[in-house]
């Protein structure tokens, strides 16, 4: 079994947690554990709102790599 869970697996978890399913049934769907996909959640997720944000993450964090490094001249 694959060590990471991939993209298309991410989008499902996505797409699963708008559908209201529970992380067991996503797991299960899945065929990973339920312990990774609990794992998953809660690393990217916003723990004020709720939301599954691992897509967001992924492209805020490419735009802040493309962005000029800030240089001091004084």
């Amino acid at each position: 079994m694959a060590k990471h869970l991939s993209k298309a697996e991410r989008f499902y978890i996505k797409q699963s947690l708008f559908q209201k399913k529970k992380p067991s049934q996503i797991a299960w769907e899945l065929k990973r554990s339920k312990s990774s996909i609990t794992r998953e959640i809660s690393r990217n997720s916003d723990p004020q709102c709720k939301f599954y944000l691992y897509f967001y993450k992924q492209k805020h964090f490419r735009i802040l790599a493309k962005e000029e490094p800030i240089v001091n001249n004084h």
